[in-house]
């Protein structure tokens, strides 16, 4: 007896019978090619699905990574430095309104996606906006400070003019002063 499959086919108007065979190890081989596309095909989605998944949290990391590299290099002292924003922005796509920039259905980037790189673009956009009012306000300080130096020195000059003439002219009136009770004494 060989093993297979039996297909059993009955018409009732024609009063007929159809019995197909089918070998068992073409059966087998249809399985196990259908088995190997269907590998083939999950195992080519799995790798597709972790490779958009790793673009997408890159796409969505490395703007908060710079800012947070910008936010320690800040912190340590360094106000020269700007936060670059995500690659598909320029500098005036991200206004401080906050409007979303129009975009095309064919980009491949979602709306939530595009909304995050939105957020993210505006907080970077403010940091930097910070920074640059920080440095304005450094300025402005060390120029407060070189006025009011100046005003000092100035204050200290108008202190001192006075003792020196005052210093300068009391000993010559002293001599003057001498001078003339000598002249005195000797008439």
């Amino acid at each position: 007896v060989r093993k297979g499959l039996v297909s059993i086919s009955h018409s009732v108007r024609n009063d007929i019978t159809v019995t197909v065979y089918y070998p068992r190890s073409p059966m087998r081989d249809f399985s196990h090619h259908f088995s190997f596309i269907m590998l083939a095909v999950l195992g080519i989605s799995i790798t597709c699905a972790v490779g958009f998944s790793f673009i997408i949290s890159r796409s969505i990391s490395k703007p908060i990574l710079q800012l947070a590299h910008t936010m320690r290099q800040v912190k340590n002292g360094n106000l020269d430095i700007q936060c670059p924003l995500p690659k598909r922005y320029s500098s005036s796509s991200v206004s401080s309104t906050y409007a979303k920039p129009e975009t095309s259905q064919n980009s491949g980037t979602s709306q939530d996606d595009i909304s995050f790189l939105d957020d993210i673009s505006f907080l970077i956009e403010q940091f930097n906006d910070m920074i640059r009012r920080i440095k304005d306000m450094l300025a402005e300080a060390v120029l407060k400070q070189q006025f009011l130096r100046a005003a000092e020195v100035q204050a200290l000059r108008s202190q001192i003019n006075p003792h020196f003439l005052y210093n300068t002219l009391s000993p010559s009136a002293l001599w003057q002063n001498c001078r003339e009770q000598a002249m005195l004494q000797r008439w």
